[in-house]
């Protein structure tokens, strides 16, 4: 599971250029669960993502299985089930097709 709690992220703090990307952002992915991120441009998605993924430090946040994102063992975990599906993902298929293949993936117990 993904946990986020409480998550803020501001971008050059304390600086006159300081920029907040996220406030207080709380959510749970379980495992099985697809979860879709939507925004325009500057809402903060692909900071959430990067925060996620372990490529922006933050304090605190976030978990996966329970594990802080600062713990290499849970941001490995996320880049070995990314790399799953692109590993399926075919070239004779069009994107639709790609897409459905993938859900039949992550529907499998």
């Amino acid at each position: 599971m993904i946990e986020v709690k409480n998550l803020s992220y501001v971008y050059m703090k304390a600086t006159p250029f300081e920029k907040v990307a996220l406030s207080d952002v709380t959510f749970n992915v379980n495992e099985g669960e697809f979860l879709a991120i939507a925004g325009h441009t500057g809402s903060g998605k692909s900071t959430l993502i990067q925060i996620i993924a372990g490529l922006i430090d933050v304090e605190s946040g976030v978990t996966i299985d329970g594990e802080s994102v600062k713990n290499k063992s849970a941001r490995r975990r996320i880049v070995e089930h990314n790399a799953d599906c692109l590993n399926k993902i075919s070239n004779e298929l069009d994107g639709k097709e790609n897409m459905l293949e993938l859900i039949e993936i992550f529907l499998q117990p």
